[in-house]
């Protein structure tokens, strides 16, 4: 008797292990999928709409990334372009996440076809995000493209020292808009550079240090012009560096 009891007792559990575990698959639903977007306009030229589908989970990795763009100028546009997006809000080299580049050509208020994005861990924003027009069919600056290269540090000495150099990539927009980032991960000071140079090629800019903020503002050489030559581009700029000036000597090499 005593083992029929135990044996019955132990099919009830069973039954009952069973049955929760059945409840729970049928009661089981797939996370919901929801599109972020994120909008960016470049005044009279172009918008940017981004679409990223994700689980509404706690596993969103990766995002699906699709992009939209659309002629919001009174004329065609043709243009090329470029995309960074960062790991946090914090613009570094080594902080990059996502870089792409392509190019379009688009009338009045037409819309591109959707141009599929590779897959990211990160959603576009204003915080972590850099879109610029690098050239257009309308008007550019002369020295509107994408570079690698390097800046070396000198003192401002009637005969300039070396101090360090770094490698760095960047690009002018088609308005002169600068971006450019040093590739030394272990360098706390000089770590983006942006600004604007305009038509007299007159730098307005500024040196942020590893945690974006401003390290130096940067001031013009008069004497020391900024110079294409075939895809070679040089120019010399002075910051500050321990209440010490400074020049920054660019050695920069377009990208076709």
């Amino acid at each position: 008797m005593f083992l029929r009891k135990t044996y019955m007792l132990y099919m009830l559990l069973v039954g009952i292990v069973f049955n929760f575990f059945s409840c729970q698959k049928d009661n089981y639903i797939n996370p919901e999928v929801t599109p972020k977007k994120y909008s960016y306009n470049i005044t009279n030229k172009a918008q940017f709409l981004f679409t990223q589908n994700s689980e509404n989970s706690e596993t969103i990795i990766p995002y699906n990334n699709k992009l939209s763009i659309k002629n919001i100028g009174n004329s065609n546009l043709e243009a090329n372009y470029i995309i960074l997006t960062f790991e946090d809000t914090t613009k570094a080299y080594h902080n990059i996440t996502f870089i792409h580049t392509d190019a379009f050509n688009l009338d009045t208020e037409q819309n591109s076809d959707e141009i599929i994005l590779e897959n990211t861990n990160h959603s576009f924003s204003d915080e972590n995000t850099i879109i610029s027009l690098l050239n257009t069919n309308t008007s550019n600056h002369e020295f509107a493209g994408f570079y690698n290269g390097e800046i070396n540090v000198l003192t401002s000495d009637e005969e300039p020292i070396f101090i360090q150099s770094f490698n760095c990539t960047g690009f002018f927009d088609f308005e002169g808009v600068f971006h450019f980032f040093t590739h030394n991960e272990n360098e706390d000071n000089i770590v983006y550079l942006n600004g604007n140079i305009n038509s007299n090629n007159l730098i307005t800019g500024e040196v942020l240090n590893s945690s974006n903020e401003l390290f130096s503002e940067l001031s013009n050489i008069t004497d020391s012009p900024w110079n294409m030559n075939n895809n070679n581009l040089t120019g010399s700029v002075m910051f500050s560096q321990n209440n010490e000036t400074r020049i920054l000597e660019f050695n920069l090499t377009l990208q076709n």
